[in-house]
């Protein structure tokens, strides 16, 4: 599904969308910063670091030990002001996340699938009829 969101996200020319491209890549990136933590995966963390010190900041922040506070905010939240349009938007590199996963010795562990096993999952197309099967 995190491919599936980068592919949106990078290959989308308009320009009136470019505060929710930032917005997307800045969840890509929260995500895989989160699994790189629960999986220990250090590299994994420094990559998904680089890609938010990297990105402009358009989500609010999140207090680790209060996730769920923003699932019902009553406040609405604006965008910051447009950004340049053509400043170049990176992300967390996709392939060099899904190697670090599926190199991880803990990600083997849990899932008993090995390296390969992991990049078919990890590199198939994502649906969501597939994604209930497996």
């Amino acid at each position: 599904m995190l491919a599936a969101l980068e592919s949106v996200a990078a290959n989308s020319a308009n320009i009136t969308a470019i505060q929710r491209i930032d917005a997307i890549n800045e969840v890509i990136a929260r995500v895989w910063l989160v699994l790189g933590l629960v999986w220990n995966a250090a590299e994994l963390v420094k990559l998904a670091q680089g890609a938010l010190a990297s990105i402009p900041k358009i989500l609010p922040p999140t207090q680790r030990n209060d996730l769920t506070a923003h699932l019902h905010s009553r406040d609405s939240l604006e965008f910051p002001p447009a950004l340049d349009p053509n400043v170049e938007r990176k992300g967390v590199n996709l392939d060099a996340a899904i190697h670090i996963l599926a190199n991880s010795p803990s990600v083997h562990e849990a899932t008993g699938l090995d390296r390969d096993g992991l990049l078919q999952r990890f590199t198939s197309p994502w649906t969501p009829d597939e994604a209930l099967r497996n």
